[in-house]
């Protein structure tokens, strides 16, 4: 009885845990579809929100994607979207960090690279703003007028 038992126990195991596996693939899938698309959505809003001239509340969106979908492509650009903000913000050094996070997360990826090429053109222009002398002010130069004339 029991070596039936346990052929039996071993049957049920294995179909037990094939039906898992598959109630977890059909579970897991649909989220990470909705995941994606929650992202997109909030992503969108930020866009608006920056279009509209609202840059803290774009900021504050931009802040929600990485928050709740870190692992996004769509963090990726909210990271590249708020280093843009605080250059506009004139914040170079927050917008280096945030850069440099997204060249450290992502060395692979496409955004990697613009936010290369944006962290190159911030420390060029940090580079020369000190180096360049200031120039003083235009002179007028009066001419002198000769008598007679």
């Amino acid at each position: 009885l029991n070596r039936c038992s346990d052929r039996w126990m071993k049957k049920i195991n294995k179909t037990a845990s094939g039906w898992i596996t598959t109630v977890l693939i059909l579970t897991v899938a649909p989220v990470g579809a909705q995941v994606n698309t929650a992202a997109k959505n909030l992503l969108e809003e930020a866009r608006r929100l920056e279009s509209e001239s609202s840059f803290a509340e774009a900021d504050d969106s931009y802040e929600m994607v990485l928050d709740r979908y870190p692992e996004s492509p769509q963090a990726q650009e909210a990271i590249l979207a708020l280093a843009n903000s605080r250059i506009r913000a004139d914040e170079p050094d927050e917008a280096l960090a945030r850069l440099e996070q997204l060249i450290s997360t992502h060395p692979e990826s496409p955004n990697a690279a613009a936010a290369s090429v944006l962290q190159a053109s911030i420390t060029r222009r940090g580079a020369r703003s000190p180096a360049r002398p200031s120039c003083p002010p235009p002179r007028r130069i009066a001419l002198e007028s000769s008598p007679g004339r």
